[in-house]
């Protein structure tokens, strides 16, 4: 199981990250390294209190609202297949959890598309269309496996707002940065993770 985790994980390393390389190879390569022009960079902020506070109320509002979201995600998530394995699935849902999606979803919508788009048409119009793909990518696939068009829509508003507020986090209080947004995907999805281990989604 940890070595198919591997392999997914290299193939949506390859599908997520091959276009911003490129794009950062043709425009800014001489200016600034690749993982600093996606965001990977020190928190700048004036006021720290005010983003750990923000970073804590997307956290707890996140956690609150995917409470509500049990009943109709039970045996219908992604991790489904580690459903019941208990701790033997620990190191492969750890790769999934903190590389595979966290970190290859930052960099690609909080680090690249919001960023480019950003630059682009400002900011807001940026996140919005981050946000708005980042809940398609979840929330589609479920309509397309045959489940209700509500759930995925219901998904889509869901992470889609979720992104938003991660895009918000990075650009408004921590200078451009993605770790505040790195950090609530990541305790996200560990309470997702403990959820499938446990048996409970």
């Amino acid at each position: 199981m940890f070595v198919s985790q591997i392999i997914s994980a290299l193939i949506l390393t390859v599908l997520l990250l091959t276009v911003p390389f490129v794009w950062w190879l043709c425009t800014a390569r001489k200016r600034k390294g690749f993982f600093g022009w996606l965001g990977w960079t020190r928190v700048r902020t004036d006021e720290p209190a005010r983003l750990l506070l923000a970073t804590a109320v997307v956290l707890v509002v996140y956690i609150a609202l995917s409470v509500l979201l049990i009943p109709a995600l039970s045996g219908r998530t992604g991790d489904v297949a580690f459903s019941g394995l208990g701790w033997a699935a620990l190191a492969p849902m750890l790769l999934k959890t903190i590389y595979q999606t966290a970190f290859l979803e930052e960099c690609f919508f909080r680090g690249f598309l919001l960023k480019r788009v950003g630059a682009r048409f400002g900011i807001t119009t940026g996140n919005i269309v981050q946000g708005l793909v980042f809940g398609l990518m979840h929330g589609v696939p479920y309509v397309l496996q045959g489940h209700t068009l509500l759930l995925g829509v219901v998904l889509t508003v869901f992470t889609g707002s979720l992104g938003y507020c991660m895009g918000w986090l990075n650009e408004r209080l921590a200078g451009g940065s993605l770790w505040p947004s790195y950090l609530v995907h990541v305790v996200a999805n560990l309470f997702g993770t403990v959820l499938v281990l446990v048996g409970i989604v």
